[in-house]
């Protein structure tokens, strides 16, 4: 798969220019250094998380920090020659990769769609993966398991030298960071999670696919997401109703609900849903008492991502979960479809590159025009009864 695919894109690389025609304004500019001539920005239409420009001689990825997108995480600057001269030859790459380590679920479908999986030598917490085919090269040793993301195990990392290991900028990170680009290996920062909507989350695609020297591939492959996506928001924009949502659940006890400008928040708006918490400014989770949650979401018309496949475990975890009209009215749905024996959940990894799916889902769940046509059959929700 991976060789074909490399066949599929060879000199991809050198014809970026040809294919995106569009100008470089300075305040995207990817180079440290202002004299560098840069010859065309890769245009990024949803994510805020990561810039491309295509210079002369190489290609420049810039991570905005997490937090703060006006500041600069981390540039790197990628070359298919390593006698090529960059501003920064520490976090310089020769591209394609030809192995890497994930240490997030979320990592894999993006190296999946571009058809390189088969360079994934080293994974985070293998129980937790849903991917079948990873699951059994792990089984077979084929690949090395890492640890728990938030505390790897450095010297597997060493062991299996990959060209570069993907990790996400949580808090407390630097450290480890800094220590394993200290042994020489090459770390790429993936802030998918931080995206303010679906399709930003998913068009991190290209991020990945700059590295595997396939740009113009992911771009096709984020089309076709992108306009299925869209036609699915036009289809919620045509039913007249606008169900009251209510998502999340008690854990250990406190409710979690998303912020308003979260992806989750914005999906809820693009299916037609009525949220509460639409108006607000917070970019992550809102932690509620349960007194707060039952206060705000009552009458709640349809209950999102409920933590749990029915309603005894509902009950079991919190009697008081009958107070809700959703639970009252069984309008309960969940992404509980499509896990695997040992727990592991696909909604948390495939459907970062699916947004149109998950968005199709949730107006199949909010909308009963939409279950009434008996034609879309979801891939990530159940009904829990």
């Amino acid at each position: 798969m991976v060789s074909l695919q490399k066949k599929m894109n060879k000199g991809y690389f050198f014809f970026i220019v040809i294919l995106f025609l569009f100008s470089c304004e300075n305040n995207h500019r990817q180079t440290i250094d202002e004299t560098e001539k840069c010859v065309d920005t890769i245009p990024i239409h949803y994510a805020e998380g990561f810039a491309i420009t295509a210079n002369e001689q190489y290609v420049s990825v810039k991570v905005f920090n997490a937090w703060d997108n006006k500041e600069s995480e981390q540039i790197y600057y990628l070359v298919k020659d390593s006698m090529i001269k960059t501003p920064d030859e520490k976090h310089t790459i020769i591209i394609p990769l030809q192995t890497i380590a994930v240490t997030f679920c979320t990592h894999i479908p993006f190296v999946e769609k571009l058809g390189y999986i088969d360079v994934i030598k080293a994974v985070c917490s293998p129980h937790l993966i849903y991917n079948s085919y990873l699951r059994q090269r792990y089984e077979q040793k084929e690949i090395l398991s890492l640890g728990d993301a938030f505390n790897l195990n450095i010297e597997n990392i060493i062991l299996c030298k990959p060209s570069a290991i993907v990790v996400t900028a949580y808090d407390g990170q630097d450290d480890m960071r800094k220590r394993l680009e200290n042994y020489g290996i090459n770390v790429l920062i993936d802030n998918e999670w931080r995206e303010k909507t679906a399709l930003g989350r998913a068009e991190w695609i290209k991020f990945f696919a700059a590295f595997f020297d396939c740009l113009p591939f992911a771009d096709s492959l984020f089309n076709d997401i992108e306009t299925k996506y869209l036609s699915a928001q036009q289809l919620a924009q045509s039913y007249k109703t606008r169900p009251f949502v209510m998502p999340g659940g008690n854990y250990r006890g406190t409710w979690y609900v998303p912020g308003g400008h979260t992806y989750m928040a914005n999906l809820f708006k693009d299916a037609t849903a009525a949220y509460y918490y639409v108006n607000d400014n917070s970019t992550e989770s809102l932690p509620l008492n349960f007194e707060k949650a039952l206060e705000v979401f009552a009458n709640a018309d349809i209950w999102l991502n409920a933590p749990a496949c029915t309603k005894e475990e509902l009950l079991n975890a919190d009697e008081r979960h009958v107070l809700f009209k959703a639970f009252k009215n069984n309008e309960i749905y969940a992404f509980k479809k499509r896990i695997n024996k040992d727990g592991a959940n696909d909604f948390w990894e495939t459907a970062v590159v699916e947004p149109h799916l998950i968005l199709h889902d949730m107006i199949w769940a909010v909308h009963q025009e939409e279950k009434d046509k008996g034609i879309y059959q979801p891939k990530y929700l159940i009904k829990v009864e």
